[in-house]
């Protein structure tokens, strides 16, 4: 259902905007849809591993190399991020959860794994809004210092 929301606000914002002017963080979430870029260190070699919605697996230490390259800065990146946070692929939710994390520092004990799997549960909406909090909280000059959406 998440996913068709997206869609709908992309058409949306399509008939209102360019291509261009599409935040780049909409079109690398949707685009780890279909590809996820390959694992760039040894470390994203190991370790524990999700099934995401074609069943195809993919290593916890690589899908969060992913976000961290992602490199996501701007009140207005995280907030769509956080729309993504309900997606039913949980590829897409563990990259984003974590491309937040890094950016935020929302969990100094680390974050729950199963916060991120289980979307009905008291956990999960703990974790979305200690992200929205963190969000909220970041100062003006900051905001006013990151600029447009990064590409």
């Amino acid at each position: 259902m998440k996913r068709y929301f997206i869609m709908v606000v992309l058409i949306c914002m399509s008939s209102l905007v360019s291509a261009g002017d599409i935040p780049g963080v909409i079109r690398k979430m949707e685009g780890f849809r279909t590809k996820i870029p390959r694992p760039q260190t040894l470390s994203e070699h190991n370790g524990f591993g999700i099934k995401d919605i074609k069943g195809e697996h993919y290593l916890l230490t690589h899908l969060a190399g992913v976000a961290d390259r992602m490199n996501v800065e701007g009140r207005e990146n995280m907030i769509i991020l956080m729309s993504y946070l309900k997606d039913e692929d949980l590829k897409i939710r563990f990259i984003a959860a974590s491309a937040l994390e890094i950016e935020l520092k929302a969990f100094p004990a680390r974050m729950s794994l199963r916060d991120v799997t289980d979307l009905d549960t008291g956990g999960h909406a703990r974790m979305v809004s200690a992200f929205a909090k963190k969000i909220a909280e970041k100062p003006a000059a900051q905001l006013q210092s990151e600029g447009a959406p990064s590409n």
